[in-house]
């Protein structure tokens, strides 16, 4: 399954994801937007990755324990453009998980190595605000699976690169996954013709199993809600957003990205995300909107 193919064939270079992230840490926070083409060559360069080095195969299942980020979305396209089953609940661990796609800082976080860390345990507004805590315990339960790990560096950065000792961490064999997919073709070469099966299982998580053909219809489905939403917005401004443009907060779920995804990037439009951590907004969010021109909207019920 090609997330991207529809939007390729209306327009390579046009944005498709611009992700906000408002991070406690000034030098976190930032602005990343990423053309068709762009993530199309990064959803590539991952898809071989797992296929070519990691040994992976269509059907495989991975582990994805990481908040919003762009990282998060180049992950999800290239196990989905190479056909392998997203898992986004830890209590779907089993012995048929291949892999473990994960944060350092949530490594670091869950072994007080971050400055700003606390114990699992904190308050919820402390863990709100270390969205890598969060995801400590998924990691937890994927102790057994190889372990890939990238960077929330907003430029995408090898771990090393970012001054992290992959000898340190508590990980046997980790994967500095983005320092070695970089060096992977911008081309996919595999076969994605098992991604193209309807019946094929694009994600497991707390709500079941989600196949391409269910991807498609509830991507479509949300996307003509959200358009029916806009309308009603548009006629009452004199300066209304542009419906194929959609702002989001972080996503909630693998599941709802998938479907969001889908139904703006097949109707030729693009995802504008915006991860608040700092938990103040100020009206930031509809700053965001107004400046990006985008509709505010919501992930499915």
């Amino acid at each position: 399954m090609d997330l991207l193919r529809a939007a390729l064939k209306h327009d390579p270079s046009a944005p498709r994801l611009t992700v906000y992230v408002d991070s406690p840490d000034p030098r976190k926070s930032s602005r990343m937007e990423f053309s068709t083409i762009t993530l199309d060559n990064w959803a590539s360069k991952l898809g071989n990755y797992f296929l070519d080095e990691a040994m992976m195969e269509p059907g495989d299942s991975v582990a994805v324990a990481m908040p919003a980020r762009w990282q998060t979305a180049a992950v999800i396209l290239g196990a989905v453009r190479a056909g392998i089953t997203l898992i986004d609940d830890e209590t779907a661990a089993d012995a048929e998980t291949v892999g473990l796609v994960a944060f350092v800082e949530s490594l670091l976080a869950s072994s007080g190595a971050e400055g700003d860390s606390v114990e699992p345990s904190a308050d919820a507004d402390t863990r709100t605000g270390n969205p890598f805590l969060r995801y400590t315990d998924n990691v937890t339960a994927y102790s057994d699976a190889p372990v890939y790990l990238c960077t929330d560096d907003p430029f995408g950065r090898s771990v090393e690169d970012t001054g992290v000792d992959l000898d340190e961490l508590n990980v046997e064999e980790p994967v500095d996954l983005f320092g070695e997919a970089r060096l992977c073709p911008d081309a996919f070469m595999g076969d994605d013709s098992a991604a193209d099966d309807p019946d094929h299982i694009v994600l497991r998580d707390h709500n079941g199993p989600l196949t391409v053909d269910e991807l498609y219809e509830a991507g479509q489905r949300w996307y003509e809600a959200q358009i029916h939403d806009n309308d009603a917005v548009a006629d009452d401004s004199d300066n209304p957003p542009q419906p194929h443009r959609a702002l989001l907060g972080a996503w909630p779920s693998i599941r709802d990205f998938l479907i969001v995804a889908v139904g703006t990037w097949m109707n030729n439009g693009s995802l504008v995300i915006y991860s608040d951590e700092t938990n103040r907004n100020d009206g930031r969010y509809r700053d965001i909107a107004a400046t990006e021109k985008a509709a505010i909207s919501g992930y499915p019920q």
